[in-house]
C-alpha cells in the first residue's frame, strides 16, 4: 500500500516535470521580429523652378512624401503618411516638382509604414539660379473700370508699378485703363531707376471700353507697339461668366419676395462693364484674338464658368479664374507679376498667392488647361446622355446668394445626374486634367442678392448652369451656348 502511493507520487512528479519542461520549451522559442520598412530618396535634376527625385520603398505597405520649403517645420512620419502624396509602396517612383522658387532650399520627406512600424527619410535639394526666359514676354493689364471699381483698380495699378521694379530687365508691361475720367494705353519703362509710364494712346472718354470694335483696335495697336514672342493677358472688371448681361440684371433686381416667374428676353453672355454697357463673351473672344495668349487671368467674378471657358478655349493655353465673386481687392499684383515673367509663368504659384491673400476671408481660384476642355465636354456629354432628369438641386453647391442660383458646382451637378460610378469616375478624370489647380476658403461672401457669408465645404473649381423651371429664359439662353451644344444638352 505504501509502495503503491509512493509509485503514484513519483509518477505525478515525473509528469509535472515533463509538463514544466514542455512549457518552458514553448516559452523560450524566439518570437519572429516584425519586418521593418525602409525608404531611400535619390536626388535627380535641379532646375530653376523644378526638382526631380526618386523614392524607393522596401518592405512597406504604404508610402508617401511631402515637400517643405526652407526653414518650415519637418513633418513626422505619421503626418507625411496622413496628408502626403501617396505613392507605390512596392516599386520606385520618380517625381518632378514644378513652379518652385529659384535659388531656394526644399526638403523632401518620405515616409513608409508596415504593421504599425514606420520609417522616414529626408532629402534636401536647392533650385538653381533663375535663368532669363528664352523668349521675350509681355503682360497686358486690361482694366475696364468705369463701373464703381475705380478705387480698387487705382490701388492695383500702384501695386503693379511697384512690382515692375522686380521684373527682369527688358520686360514689357502694357496697361490699358478706362477709369471713367480718362482712358489710356501706356507702357511701363525704367528711367534712371524710376518706373515711368510711356503714353501710347489717349482715348476719348465717350468711347465705350466694352465695345468689341474699340477693344479690337486697342489690341491691334498693342501688337504694333509691343512686339515680343509671347503674351499674357490680365482682364480686370466686373464679370458674370456665361450668364447674359440682361439675365444677370433680372436676377439682380428680381422681386424675390413677391414674384415666382421671370419673363424677359435674353441677351448674349457678358464680361466687363463700362457704365451700364457690358461686353458679351462671344464679343470678348473676337475682340482679344489679335494674340494667342500663354495665359489669361480674370480679375473678375464668376469667370471660372465652364460655359465661358469653353468659348475661350482657343484663346489661351491656360486661364486663371474664380467660380465665385472676387473681392474688390483683386489679385496680389506685387506678388504675381514677377511670377508671370518666369519661363513657366508661375501660374500655380499665382493661384496660391491669391489664396494666401484671402485666407480667413472669401476666395476661390482655379487654373484651367484649355487644351483639356474638349475632353471634359465629351465626358460631360456621356453623363448628359445617361441622365434620367432626376436631380436634387438642393444637394448642389450654389456660388452666389440669389435664392435661386445662377451658378452651381459642376462636379456636384454631375453627381446628381448619374449614379453610374464608371461615368462619374470618367468625368472626374477629365475634370482633374482640365482643372490643374483649385482651392477655396471654407466660406465665401456673396453680395449678389444680399450680403451673405455662405459655407463652401466643397468646390471642383468650375461653376455651371443648372436648369430651373422658375427661369425658363435662362435655360433657353444657355441652350444656345457652345458648351450646351457640345455636351448634347436638350
Amino acid at each position: 500500500m505504501i509502495m503503491k502511493n509512493h509509485t503514484l507520487w513519483s509518477l505525478g512528479l515525473l509528469l509535472s516535470l515533463l509538463f514544466a519542461v514542455a512549457c518552458s520549451s514553448d516559452s523560450d522559442e524566439p518570437v519572429p521580429s516584425p519586418i521593418e520598412p525602409s525608404v531611400e530618396l535619390t536626388a535627380g535634376e535641379c532646375g530653376s523652378y523644378t526638382l526631380t527625385f526618386t523614392l524607393t520603398p522596401a518592405n512597406a505597405t504604404q508610402a508617401a512624401w511631402l515637400c517643405v520649403k526652407g526653414g518650415e517645420k519637418i513633418p513626422s512620419a505619421l503626418e507625411v503618411l496622413d496628408r502626403g502624396e501617396q505613392v507605390s509602396a512596392s516599386a520606385p517612383t520618380t517625381h518632378t516638382l514644378t513652379e518652385l522658387e529659384a535659388e531656394c532650399r526644399y526638403t523632401i520627406v518620405a515616409a513608409v509604414a508596415r504593421e504599425g512600424l514606420t520609417a522616414t527619410k529626408q532629402l534636401q535639394m536647392t533650385t538653381s539660379q533663375a535663368q532669363a526666359p528664352a523668349q521675350s514676354h509681355a503682360v497686358i493689364l486690361f482694366m475696364q473700370g468705369d463701373n464703381g471699381l475705380e478705387s480698387f483698380m487705382d490701388t492695383n495699378l500702384q501695386r503693379a508699378i511697384t512690382a515692375y521694379y522686380q521684373l527682369p530687365e527688358g520686360s514689357r508691361f502694357v496697361i490699358f485703363y478706362d477709369r471713367g475720367n480718362y482712358t489710356r494705353l501706356t507702357e511701363l519703362y525704367m528711367d534712371d531707376g524710376m518706373a515711368k509710364q510711356r503714353l501710347i494712346q489717349e482715348y476719348n472718354t465717350e468711347l465705350s471700353s466694352v465695345d468689341p470694335d474699340f477693344v479690337k483696335e486697342v489690341f491691334e495697336l498693342i501688337k504694333q507697339e509691343v512686339e515680343v514672342d509671347t503674351y499674357g493677358l490680365i482682364l480686370s472688371s466686373h464679370g458674370g461668366g456665361w450668364v447674359p448681361s440682361d439675365i444677370f440684371d433680372t436676377y439682380l433686381f428680381y422681386d424675390w419676395e413677391g414674384s415666382t416667374t421671370a419673363a424677359y428676353a435674353p441677351s448674349p453672355l457678358f464680361y466687363a462693364q463700362d457704365g451700364y454697357d457690358c461686353m458679351e463673351i462671344a464679343d470678348l473672344v473676337t475682340a482679344i484674338d489679335t494674340f494667342h495668349y500663354e495665359y489669361i487671368l480674370f480679375d473678375a467674378c464668376f469667370m471660372a464658368s465652364v460655359e465661358a471657358l469653353y468659348d475661350l478655349r482657343h484663346s489661351a493655353d491656360y486661364i486663371i479664374a474664380s467660380p465665385i465673386e472676387v473681392m474688390g481687392e483683386g489679385f496680389p499684383y506685387e506678388e504675381i507679376l514677377p511670377l508671370l515673367y518666369r519661363e513657366d509663368h508661375g501660374l500655380r504659384l499665382s493661384c496660391e498667392a491669391f489664396m494666401e491673400l484671402y485666407e480667413g476671408r472669401s476666395g476661390a481660384i482655379s487654373l484651367i488647361d484649355c487644351a483639356k476642355l474638349e475632353s471634359l465636354a465629351q465626358a460631360m456629354r456621356r453623363v448628359v446622355a445617361a441622365n434620367d432628369g432626376t436631380i436634387d438641386v438642393a444637394q448642389i453647391q450654389g456660388y452666389e446668394s440669389f435664392p435661386i442660383h445662377l451658378y452651381y458646382d459642376l462636379e456636384q451637378f454631375v453627381e446628381q445626374m448619374t449614379d453610374d460610378e464608371a461615368l462619374r469616375s470618367d468625368f472626374r478624370a477629365a475634370l482633374s486634367e482640365a482643372v490643374r489647380f483649385a482651392d477655396h476658403t471654407p466660406t465665401f461672401c456673396s453680395t449678389s442678392y444680399q450680403e451673405f457669408v455662405l459655407d463652401l465645404p466643397r468646390s471642383c473649381g468650375l461653376n455651371c448652369h443648372v436648369e430651373r423651371e422658375e427661369f425658363p429664359a435662362t435655360h433657353a439662353a444657355w441652350l444656345e451656348t457652345a458648351w450646351a451644344k457640345a455636351v448634347g444638352a436638350r
